[in-house]
């Protein structure tokens, strides 16, 4: 996992396998020689001398054979060799494969009796061998002098993964896990365990005293479960999450195979045919919302995640996984975008704030006043490059019923907001339209563009999307219409990196040129809400309207 624009703190450079943070995982060969040469033609650093082989008189490991060295962001890893009467059954079957797989993950712990009060008789784990590893074998295999190990081996019942725990007797100056360890830095490493019942076992361990990091259950950006965060007596993270179900992939109805659709691209302006094929197909990724809205893309699992914004949950899709309920109720999440840690920030027009996503899955306010007032229904928003967030204000949260739990508008009008993370400052920065709506910046960030839907309830209302120029990235002025949408009302908009902007509309994603004239228009069965880019390449054109998720390969590149 990489976090973007963020440097999480490096591994110490002298770090040594007795620290507390130590974790590495052993990968099983077929052949120690032949997988030790092979890393000898890369650029490696290496933690042990030379592959090392467990002497005869240790009848627990005897003739085990192990290479420890680091990745390049100095995470350990280990190689292992099974002798035929030792490790499991599968590392022995006949394969062609040099690498066969990782067979357990081992971790530096300060007391073998607590951790195996936690693993063993809180999480259910079973012990599944241990040994005692001493004198110049161990040394050079963890390139510590007068190492002298404890290892216990667990693995869960079922199977799996194990985690060995390694107590090191010597030498005893190892360094304590740093309290202010943070998920995006590199050194953090976090164990997933699947538990039958999550609800029972962070019972058991609040009531063993163990360390619930989770105050309660959170949603998990990625799956459809809720899972807790813990800390094991160490300080190891674990993610507890439950098994999954069944019935749990019944509750999610809206699961279809991907449909191509009959798609004609419209094309007015030259310019278009280096933006698609014209004869790209539509495809429905997803149906069943009450109305689709916010589109944002995970380049981690490709995946995106998107609001039902009137059925008030937050939803999730992925190829692989199919459509999974994130948040229900989602508090009538809206817009969504991910913040330069890769987080995601999204409009609550239900708590008439913006909220983040936090590292732990927990969901956070980050501003919900201008002036000391209430905002109306923060609608959408879009992340600069300085981290700042700009965000719409139009009240259909209040005045709607299915967009909001209503209340009483306290500001004078609907704006666009920038908020500052980092200071807290929040300036409005729009004041002059009815209503705005979507929003997006152009490739260097010195025009913000603006939907208007006021004509969706207000007659003689505006159905336009209009452009500002940014000063010192916080200032918008000079406001002129840059497009007036029809049919329908302008929502959500992106741009690519050439400066087109892609703007929702009632009948297609209608595509401009910089300069406003309407080069083009992609189809769409269902009105179109919001939009954005992703894939691995972000060329896919991924839109929510109506009830449904759509897709279509694009010739450009979206940026923002």
């Amino acid at each position: 996992m990489q976090y973007l624009y963020a440097e999480g703190k490096p591994i110490p450079p002298d770090s040594q396998s007795n620290d507390l943070w130590f974790q590495h995982l052993a990968i099983v060969v077929s052949d120690m020689d032949r997988a030790y040469a092979h890393l000898q033609t890369f650029s490696i650093e290496f933690i042990s001398t030379s592959p090392q082989t467990i002497p005869p008189g240790n009848k627990d490991a005897a003739y085990i054979q192990s290479f420890k060295f680091k990745d390049p962001d100095r995470h350990p890893l280990e190689l292992i060799w099974f002798p035929p009467d030792k490790g499991q059954e599968k590392w022995h079957e006949n394969s062609d494969q040099l690498f066969l797989g990782i067979d357990h993950t081992a971790i530096a712990i300060a007391n073998t009796e607590q951790s195996l009060s936690f693993y063993r008789d809180v999480l259910g784990m079973e012990v599944d061998g241990g040994s005692f590893n001493w004198r110049e074998t161990q040394a050079r295999m963890d390139g510590l002098p007068d190492a002298m190990v404890k290892i216990t081996a667990l693995r869960p019942s079922q199977g799996g993964l194990g985690i060995e725990l390694l107590d090191y007797i010597q030498p005893a100056d190892g360094r304590p896990m740093p309290s202010d360890l943070k998920s995006d830095d590199i050194a953090y490493v976090q164990v997933e365990l699947i538990v039958r019942d999550i609800h029972q076992a962070v019972s058991q361990l609040q009531q063993s005293n163990m360390r619930v990091v989770s105050s309660s259950a959170v949603q998990l950006g990625d799956r459809s479960s809720e899972g807790y965060l813990i800390k094991d007596p160490t300080g190891h993270a674990l993610l507890l999450f439950p098994e999954s179900t069944p019935e749990k992939a019944q509750e999610v109805s809206m699961t279809k195979a991907i449909e191509t659709l009959p798609n004609e691209i419209e094309i007015y302006d030259d310019r278009m045919y280096a933006l698609i094929d014209s004869d790209a197909q539509l495809h429905q990724l997803a149906e069943g919302a009450v109305h689709s809205e916010g589109p944002v893309y995970f380049h981690e699992d490709d995946s995106v995640i998107w609001s039902d914004a009137h059925g008030n949950r937050l939803l999730r899709w992925s190829e692989r996984d199919g459509v999974t309920v994130l948040r229900d109720p989602s508090d009538y999440q809206n817009g969504n975008a991910r913040d330069l840690e890769g987080r995601l920030v999204s409009c609550s027009s239900g708590l008439r704030a913006i909220i983040r996503r936090e590292f732990d899955g927990q969901w956070q306010v980050l501003c919900d006043r201008y002036q000391g007032k209430r905002l109306n229904s923060p609608n959408d928003l879009v992340v600069k490059r300085d981290g700042t967030i700009w965000f719409t204000d139009p009240p259909y949260g209040i005045t709607e019923p299915n967009q909001g739990y209503g209340g009483e508008q306290e500001q004078p009008g609907s704006y666009v907001y920038r908020f500052d993370p980092a200071t807290g400052e929040i300036n409005a920065v729009v004041t002059d339209m009815l209503r705005p709506n979507g929003l997006t910046f152009s490739p260097d960030e010195q025009i913000l563009y603006v939907s208007d839907s006021s004509a969706f309830n207000i007659p003689n209302g505006y159905h336009h999307i209009r452009s500002y120029e940014i000063v010192n990235d916080r200032l918008a002025t000079n406001g002129r219409i840059f497009a007036v949408i029809d049919p329908g009302q302008p929502d959500g908009l992106r741009v690519d990196e050439h400066g087109n902007v892609f703007t929702s509309s009632q009948d297609s994603v209608q595509v401009y040129a910089p300069d406003g004239t309407r080069i083009g228009k992609i189809p769409v069965p269902e009105t179109v809400a919001n939009l954005t880019f992703g894939g691995q390449n972000c060329d896919r054109l991924i839109i929510a309207a109506g009830h449904s998720l759509y897709a279509i390969e694009m010739n450009t590149c979206g940026v923002g």
